[in-house]
Formats: structure tokens, C-alpha cells, sequence
């Protein structure tokens, strides 16, 4: 074999050591731009990681908070749970935590008895709602009640029907809903709608409860 040949294993270590030659060459000339990318890249990294921590306290703080306001509802500090869920509905965004408390804030209202300040924020929270819909027929409910406390009392009425025969949580209370609405159709002086609730209610009802139904519509029919 020719002494001037070169194998192919000799091609492959020249090749390799020419390529780490190049790359040596090119770090030491280009050292400070790679330091700089490096720098950039970590200080990024960094950002994120910090960002994140950031969100997650922030969550925590918000249902800390939350939860604070939850505990004054309870115990019927409603002034302090109004104030504490408003604070979590204005720091909170989109949040669960933020939408629900909209839901809470109506409720303190209807307690206090400022009815159209409940309506205002049972609306908001309805509006709000989409995926945190679990308060949705409660806020439906609550505000039916304010507006009937308004005396507006054929708005109540067609929302306890809505409630009846579409509920979006569980029709559990649709008894109830059916009842609510025929009192205020009758408040409201339309006794046909009333009747017509009414006579749902009796596929609804038995025994006692049912035989007065049947003597009051019977009534109401004159």
C-alpha cells in the first residue's frame, strides 16, 4: 500500500480535529457576541421561571382572599365579605375566584335589602359566567327575588318559569321556581299565566298539598 494513501479512519480524525479547529477558532473570535447570546438566554429563562412563581403567588393571595371573603359572608359580616369580594373581583380579572365573587357581591346586596345593586351584580356575574357557571341558577333566582322585591313583579315570574323549564345546574328546585312564578303572575294581575303554572304544579304535587292547589285554582277560575 502506497505510503502517500490515507484511510478512511485517518479522513474521519482529520476531519473531525479541522472541524474542532474551526469551532475553537470561531468561539475565540466571536466570544463576547456568544457571551452576550448566553446571557440573554439565561436572563430569559430566568424571567419566565420568575413570572410564573409570580402567578402562582398571586393565585394563592387571590384565594386566600377569597376564601377570607367566603368566611365573612358566612358568619353575616356582610360589609366586610361586599368589600373583600369586590377587592378580589378587581384584582382577580377572569379568574374563578374574581367571577364568583361577582355572584357573592349580588348576594350581599339582595341581603341588605338594596335590590337594585343585587340585580346589577347578579347580571354581572351571569354575564361573566361561561365555564364558572356553577352560581348560575342561584343568580337567576336571586335576581328574580330582587326584582320582585322592585314590585316588577312579571320579570320575576317569567324568570322562575325560564328557571323551571330550562334550569342549567339541576332542576331540583323546579317545584319551587313553578311556585314563585304563579305568585307573581298573580301579584301581577295575570291570572291566565298563573293558572297555567299552576296546573303544572299539580303533575308536581300529592296528597294535602295537592288538594289545595286543586280548591285554589278552582278559586282563581271562579
Amino acid at each position: 500500500m502506497s505510503s502517500d494513501k490515507i484511510t478512511k479512519k485517518q479522513l474521519k480524525k482529520d476531519s473531525f480535529v479541522t472541524t474542532t479547529l474551526k469551532a475553537w477558532e470561531y468561539s475565540r473570535e466571536h466570544q463576547t457576541t456568544i457571551f452576550v447570546i448566553f446571557l440573554i438566554v439565561v436572563v430569559a429563562i430566568v424571567g419566565v421561571l420568575w413570572t410564573m412563581q409570580s402567578r402562582r403567588e398571586a393565585a394563592d393571595r387571590l384565594s386566600n382572599r377569597f376564601g377570607e371573603a367566603l368566611s365573612y359572608f358566612r358568619a353575616g359580616q356582610l360589609v366586610a365579605a361586599e368589600e373583600t369580594f369586590k377587592l378580589v373581583r378587581e384584582q382577580g380579572g377572569s379568574s374563578r375566584d374574581a367571577i364568583y365573587s361577582r355572584y357573592f357581591i349580588g348576594k350581599c346586596a339582595l341581603e341588605d335589602r338594596r335590590s337594585l345593586e343585587a340585580i346589577e351584580s347578579f347580571d354581572d356575574y351571569l354575564a361573566s359566567a361561561r365555564r364558572n357557571d356553577f352560581f348560575f341558577d342561584a343568580a337567576m333566582a336571586g335576581k328574580a327575588v330582587a326584582l320582585e322585591n322592585e314590585r316588577r313583579f312579571e320579570e320575576a315570574a317569567l324568570i322562575f318559569v325560564e328557571l323551571a323549564e330550562n334550569p342549567k345546574t339541576t332542576d331540583f328546585d323546579k317545584k319551587n321556581y313553578l311556585m314563585s312564578a304563579a305568585e307573581n303572575f298573580k301579584k301581577s294581575n295575570q291570572k291566565d299565566k298563573a293558572l297555567e303554572v299552576m296546573d303544572r304544579l299539580l303533575e308536581l304535587t300529592e296528597g294535602v298539598e295537592k288538594r289545595d292547589l286543586e280548591v285554589e285554582i278552582s278559586l282563581l277560575r271562579g
